[in-house]
């Protein structure tokens, strides 16, 4: 009978950490100060918004990156037709790049991601 060891995720920290030394040895001092600098958080938010053809809608979907300092957002069930995708996403987004599934559905974007 095999019986799992719940603490083995810490041997799994300590093979990380040496390996991590592996790869920065013998590269520059530039390399290594890179590595040890922090990586800031990435906010990610996903909103099923049922609908984001209201002028209204796509205020708050602006309103929350913004006060939420999002990074990246899905957004599900838009429902925005293909000719006013552009520039309802452009508006909503604050001119972030962005991505949908447009041309894959005929009722309209179903998934916008910026």
């Amino acid at each position: 009978m095999h019986t799992a060891n719940k603490y083995e995720a810490l041997n799994e920290a300590e093979v990380l950490e040496e390996n991590i030394e592996d790869v920065l040895e013998g590269t520059s001092s530039i390399a290594k100060d890179l590595s040890a600098e922090e990586v800031p958080d990435l906010n990610i938010a996903m909103w099923n918004i049922r609908s984001m053809n209201k002028k209204k809608k796509q205020k708050d979907v602006l309103n929350f990156i913004r006060e939420e300092n999002i990074n990246v957002c899905g957004i599900i069930e838009t429902h925005i037709k293909p000719v006013v995708l552009s520039k309802v996403a452009n508006f909503a987004f604050g001119g972030w790049e962005w991505v949908s599934n447009s041309s894959l559905s005929i009722a309209g974007c179903r998934i916008l991601i910026g």
